[in-house]
């Protein structure tokens, strides 16, 4: 169709679904995101199916799924913090949840390559993981995953005033460096492997790059720039993302 989405045709889904959820959270906040701190979330979810059809088109639902989500803080000086992440998930079932993993959240403008997104069971029932910079949101799937960032944050523009071409004035902009590392996978996991005489991530995937965030009071933009490599070499060009919100 004219803009790329796949027409589906016409499907019923009806489940209930109920989670049960651990969070902790302590974190102390700067301009652009944590900056000291701890945050942590356990979850387990279940989904019934609670009308049964034999209507055409309706599909049952049910699965199961745990989830955690764990991230550090480490203010290494007045401006300056180190933040760690670690997350993993699993889904089982008749029709496990699916979880998408690639992009960064709220990037403007990405791109959706895999067409099953569209299904009523991965727009309603799925979880998109980010951020893994140096590939395309939504670029793996799977019934499990895992997802490891470590990343850099420091001041990189304490203020910059224009004249031309537009009077603008530009203060406080973070830079960041980072690490990206995750897989997602059904029963067919392979951390690496040889190949031609080099020993290359398999299932995993990893990026890397720096990016800047600025904070304009209205909203905070950032923006990445990120290579992918599977240890046995580099993305030839890296992908940029401009994207909105505070980081992880």
């Amino acid at each position: 169709d004219k803009v790329g989405i796949p027409v589906l045709p016409g499907r019923s889904t009806k489940a209930s679904v109920a989670d049960f959820s651990y969070i902790h959270d302590n974190v102390l906040w700067g301009i652009t995101g944590p900056i000291n701190g701890s945050r942590s979330k356990f979850t387990l979810t279940a989904a019934a199916d609670v009308l049964s059809s034999e209507n055409p088109g309706f599909s049952n639902l049910s699965y199961f799924s745990a989830e955690f989500d764990y991230r550090r803080y480490f203010r290494m000086s007045k401006k300056s913090t180190a933040a760690f992440r670690f997350s993993g998930g699993a889904s089982g079932g008749g029709t496990p949840k699916r979880y998408f993993l690639g992009g960064t959240s709220n990037w403007i403008n990405n791109r959706v390559i895999d067409a099953t997104v569209f299904e009523i069971e991965n727009l309603y029932f799925s979880d998109v993981v980010t951020p893994l910079r140096g590939y395309d949101r939504y670029e793996f799937s799977g019934t499990r995953y895992f997802l490891a960032n470590i990343e850099f944050r420091y001041p990189l523009i304490d203020y910059l005033k224009l004249s031309f071409p537009l009077p603008l004035t530009i203060a406080r902009v973070q830079g960041a460096t980072f690490i990206d590392f995750g897989a997602t996978w059904e029963d067919d996991f392979v951390f690496s492997q040889t190949i031609d005489g080099s020993k290359r991530l398999v299932s995993p995937k990893t990026g890397f790059g720096w990016g800047m965030r600025a904070n304009l009071g209205f909203l905070l933009l950032r923006y990445d720039m990120a290579w992918s490599t599977d240890f046995s070499k580099i993305s030839p060009s890296p992908r940029s993302y401009f994207s909105l919100g505070a980081d992880f």
